[in-house]
């Protein structure tokens, strides 16, 4: 039961990783649940070809497991003070991740061990593009106009761009060509953008916005992803009722899933009744 009201799912080897009480946990195509990766509420990453996963565990370390939830390598957290790491992806055999608070992130081959410094926070990477998204810090109290993300080239570090504003980002589409973005961000004094911004990789141009700029407006996205179609799978919030639509970068939708009622009416946050896969 617990499983089955899981706020994430991603597809690992031929079955799936959801979330839960204990954390993430591997469930087979019996419907069984298998071992648990680490046990920390941090989101976990899943390399492009499904087979592996990187996590984080309580104590900050940085796991790399198989498609079976079995740790094939760790990096321990620098000290018992350090924040440790926060997985931001894998790209072949290289996994990345961030060391809140600090600045930095790191690049750790689990192969031979070696584990290169870099500059920035590392929210995200794609693998199918070689990019990466990096925090740069900001005024998270003020208006969110010094608030900045970097689009980075993983294998030299060069920055393509920088974009500053309101936005929180939620990650690439499949292909790395677009990155997907809310403007709903708690701190900020005001919203300038929708639920939902699309930003094209190649220049950090604005090309799509859904969603209106309240909390509370009609048709509001709360979830959304993009193949490498670069069709949009959205979950569209209206009141107590949730509905999940396919958009394109054109803005027209199409509902794919009827508005159904949340599990829990009062509160909206809690996940359901559509859970959009992570990959």
């Amino acid at each position: 039961q617990d499983l089955r009201s899981t706020g994430y799912v991603a597809r690992l080897g031929e079955g799936l990783l959801v979330s839960g009480p204990d954390g993430h946990t591997v469930v087979g195509t019996d419907g069984r649940a298998g071992a648990a990766i680490a046990a920390s509420q941090q989101t976990p990453r899943i390399s492009d070809d499904g087979t592996h996963v990187l996590a984080n565990d309580p104590d900050g370390d940085l796991v790399y497991a198989d498609s079976t939830g079995a740790p094939i390598a760790t990096l321990k957290a620098r000290s018992k003070n350090d924040s440790g790491y926060y997985p931001a992806g894998l790209v072949g055999t290289t996994a990345y991740a961030s060391r809140p608070g600090t600045g930095r992130s790191v690049a750790w081959d689990v192969g031979t061990g070696a584990v290169r410094s870099l500059e920035g926070e590392l929210g995200f990477v794609n693998a199918a593009s070689g990019l990466g998204l990096s925090y740069a810090g900001g005024d998270a109290a003020g208006d969110g106009s010094r608030s900045c993300t970097i689009l980075l080239e993983l294998s030299s570090g060069r920055q393509l761009w920088r974009l500053c504003g309101p936005l929180r980002m939620l990650g690439f589409s499949d292909d790395g060509q677009y990155v997907l973005a809310t403007g709903h961000v708690d701190g900020f004094r005001d919203w300038l953008f929708g639920s939902l911004v699309v930003v094209r990789a190649s220049d950090g141009a604005i090309v799509l916005q859904g969603g209106g700029l309240q909390a509370d407006a009609e048709d509001d996205v709360v979830g959304a992803r993009m193949g490498a179609d670069h069709q949009l799978t959205v979950q569209v919030w209206n009141g107590d009722r949730r509905s999940l639509q396919r958009c394109g970068l054109d803005g027209a939708c199409e509902v794919v899933g009827a508005a159904r009622p949340l599990p829990n009416p009062g509160v909206p946050a809690e996940p359901g009744p559509y859970i959009l896969s992570e990959n």
